[in-house]
């Protein structure tokens, strides 16, 4: 195998995709989303982001501002590939481990989610 020219990162690595579960659904106000058990984990004014755990690697992520929820499996993803993923927003997975602690994989499956969004 040669050296990768740019752009061609990802389909090197053909990450696994996140299941966009709904796109057509009607939009959760706040309020549901927390009765539902989601946290909101991106406050941001157009970006606004909620995460539901389902397993220690399983994650719901709902983007409201596109109205479209992602269920994001943390198992189908290699430590290299998560370190891709993240790379946009930290410098590396140990740095966002050590921020994060026990809810380390909600925020990766946030990100996972979210380049899917871009």
């Amino acid at each position: 195998m040669g050296i990768l020219k740019e752009g061609e990162l990802n389909s090197f690595f053909k990450f696994p995709q996140p299941i966009n579960k709904k796109s057509n659904m009607k939009k959760l106000s706040q309020k549901q989303l927390k009765s539902k058990g989601f946290i909101c984990t991106d406050a941001s004014e157009g970006t606004e982001q909620w995460v539901r755990k389902i397993s220690e690697t399983n994650f719901e992520v709902y983007e409201r501002a596109l109205n479209v929820m992602n269920e994001v499996d943390l198992t189908k993803y290699t430590d290299v590939e998560l370190e891709s993923q993240i790379s946009a927003y930290y410098d590396s997975l140990e740095d966002l481990r050590k921020m994060y602690g026990k809810d380390s994989n909600m925020i990766i499956s946030e990100c996972i989610s979210e380049q899917e969004f871009n």
